[in-house]
């Protein structure tokens, strides 16, 4: 066999696994409108990140009687801190999986980044706008200070940066599709905005 052919099934062996990689953890939009501007404007070419790519190990959160008796106040102490920690990740969009499994995690939400989703409106029509609240928060929408939003858990509440542009409001944690994390066109600049919620705006019941 030649070095040549060799290569070349080295690198049909390759492609494969680098396509799935790059389609299940990464995907490339083109912006539509100017929502988001000016942290984004319509035509950039944005990278948009579809999960974690690092294991996930279920944390154990569960205190037994045994727990409360022999474990010293620095034990559970860590234990309570392990329990907010997983709250924590269950509202930003974690799921946990058992001890062994390894997988693609859904991205994690935050206030004030930029997530991608399928539109609840438009079948087929991807919205870009900025997280807001999380599933389990109490939002403040800019268009009326004087109403309150109840975020469920499974939701999160959006807000483009551009008023009567794109689209505000809850939306189900299943319809994202990931994080905005850089521009790739223009070249200019890639770093994307990060605006979290003026104080006052989102709160835990």
């Amino acid at each position: 066999m030649s070095k040549l052919t060799s290569k070349a099934r080295t690198l049909g062996l390759c492609i494969p696994p680098a396509i799935y990689y790059i389609d299940t953890f990464f995907s490339l939009h083109r912006v539509q409108n100017d929502s988001m501007s000016p942290s984004l404007q319509k035509g950039d070419i944005v990278v948009i990140q579809k999960g974690d790519f690092f294991p996930y190990y279920k944390h154990n959160v569960d205190l037994t009687v045994d727990d409360l008796v022999n474990d010293t106040s620095d034990k559970i102490t860590e234990q309570n801190n392990i329990q907010n920690i997983f709250k924590m990740e269950m509202a930003t969009g974690r799921k946990p999986t058992s001890n062994t499994t390894i997988y693609r995690r859904p991205p994690i939400l935050l206030p004030g980044s930029i997530v991608a989703f399928h539109s609840p409106k438009e079948f087929g029509q991807v919205e870009i706008s900025r997280v807001v609240g999380l599933g389990g928060q109490r939002v403040r929408p800019k268009s009326s200070l004087h109403k309150i939003e109840h975020v469920k858990p499974s939701q999160i509440y959006v807000e483009t940066d551009q008023d009567e542009r794109g689209y505000d409001g809850c939306i189900s944690k299943k319809l994202v599709i990931g994080n905005v994390v850089m521009k790739l066109w223009p070249p200019i600049s890639n770093s994307i905005e990060v605006k979290k919620p003026p104080l006052g705006r989102t709160w835990w019941p």
